[in-house]
């Protein structure tokens, strides 16, 4: 196994950061990669247990995240998967019409196997929907299930049976898409068919007005409809971008005294354009408080001859590179 010191690693961070991403990689530079994520997260690590004590509040869900302020507002699908029992996944969908490079089956998604006509993943065992009773009476009545994995909308219907067999025995049901083959007729459907939460991956479709758009439809028919993506940098940029006074923005890491590190955007207004922080940050209440840049910076957003953002640059112009630098020498 390859072991390479901080330093090493923070030099090969930022030569790949700097790589074109359709560039491919050798199976050494993959090699390096593992050793330089190794790296950082022993370095999270070493923060993460001071930066909790300093949360008010803080809490664990089943010993699985961490959150603070009240644990009953947590969605019950959430609550099933991190401290749930029973069957827990379901799967019939093997394929996706997006690509996301967040995705666990990222660079696979050729090669995922079909689970079979007429039949479900329960549980990591294969089951026809008649035999759902028979589970339940053998195994008890899970806390929930989620049909997760790849995209479910793309043979939605196939969905509808199970869901109602699920909710003749009162089980609580929620299911993840990234909401482009979302309608009104299908999400009717699944709030029919008894599906009690859905969940958007916001940030696959780079924050789509068509799918913000249809979560306000899905509002109307299903009981609990919410949020959950990955919080990348290009979520926040994506989000920030459809404010119709911004130009172009990029999201980095800076220092914090108190933190270690928080997001900053960079946003670059479009010329004749006006704003404060007051009001980017107002615009930013539409998302959930953890998931809003905590620093706002006005200032033009560097690109190479590609396109691509430069960041290492913009980390060394506002500090983050500073912190990095300062982590290796600890």
């Amino acid at each position: 196994m390859l072991d390479i010191s901080k330093k090493d690693a923070l030099m090969w961070f930022r030569f790949f950061d700097s790589l074109p991403e359709e560039e491919e990689l050798t199976n050494r530079q993959i090699e390096i990669i593992y050793a330089v994520i190794s790296q950082l997260e022993e370095a999270v690590e070493a923060r993460r247990k001071p930066l909790i004590d300093k949360v008010r509040n803080a809490f664990t869900l089943g010993g699985r995240t961490l959150s603070s302020g009240n644990a009953e507002k947590f969605p019950k699908g959430c609550v099933s998967c991190l401290s749930g029992s029973g069957l827990t996944a379901v799967r019939k969908t093997n394929k996706c019409n997006l690509r996301c490079k967040f995705c666990y089956n990222f660079g696979a998604m050729d090669e995922q196997e079909p689970i079979g006509r007429s039949m479900w993943e329960i549980g990591g065992t294969r089951y026809r929907i008649e035999d759902i009773p028979k589970i339940i009476a053998i195994q008890g009545k899970p806390s929930g299930v989620a049909y997760v994995y790849l995209e479910p909308f793309m043979e939605i219907e196939e969905y509808y049976p199970i869901i109602t067999e699920f909710a003749k025995a009162g089980v609580y049901q929620h299911l993840y898409t990234n909401g482009t083959l979302a309608s009104e007729e299908n999400l009717r459907m699944l709030g029919e068919s008894g599906l009690n939460e859905l969940r958007f991956n916001l940030g696959a479709s780079n924050c789509s007005d068509r799918v913000i758009e249809n979560m306000a439809t899905a509002k109307r028919f299903i009981p609990s409809v919410g949020i959950e993506t990955p919080m990348t940098p290009e979520f926040y940029e994506s989000f920030l971008m459809k404010n119709r006074k911004i130009q172009d923005v990029a999201v980095i890491g800076i220092g914090d005294q108190r933190l270690g590190e928080i997001s900053a955007a960079i946003i670059q207004l479009k010329e004749g354009e006006t704003a404060d922080e007051e009001e980017i940050n107002n615009y930013c209440l539409e998302l959930p408080r953890y998931k809003r840049p905590r620093k706002v910076i006005f200032a033009d957003v560097p690109r190479n001859a590609t396109g691509k953002i430069e960041k290492p640059l913009l980390r060394e112009m506002y500090g983050a590179k500073n912190l990095v630098d300062k982590e290796n020498r600890n």
